[in-house]
């Protein structure tokens, strides 16, 4: 059965979820990089989301858009991000990039 793959890319808990055709959560898993930095705490990330997407069978993905907002990560959070889109589209998998704003809306009611 096909899954859906969704994204929420950080560097303290890079959030993994993959949800089923009727709403189920199948799986999920929160990478937590604990006192790594720099190319280890990437490293670290990529494996572990790479070992959580080829073990499924996901067929789209939805990954939290990058917040501007964010004061002295822009260029961290980047590489995070583009590193996890660079994943995604390596496996084949479209995707689409979910605006924070519209996230917070969606799962809020407002």
């Amino acid at each position: 059965m096909p899954s859906y793959l969704g994204i929420d890319a950080s560097l303290e808990g890079t959030g993994l979820c993959l949800v089923s055709d009727d709403g189920r959560v199948i799986r999920s898993e929160t990478v937590l990089p604990a006192g790594l930095r720099d190319m280890a705490r990437l490293a670290m990330i990529k494996t572990t989301t790479m070992a959580f997407i080829d073990g499924s069978d996901a067929v789209f993905a939805a990954i939290e858009g990058y917040a501007f907002g964010a004061i002295n990560q822009a260029f961290s959070l980047g590489e995070v991000g583009g590193m996890l889109r660079l994943l995604v589209h390596e496996r084949g998998i479209p995707r689409i990039d979910v605006p924070p704003v519209n996230l917070k809306k969606w799962a809020t009611g407002r």
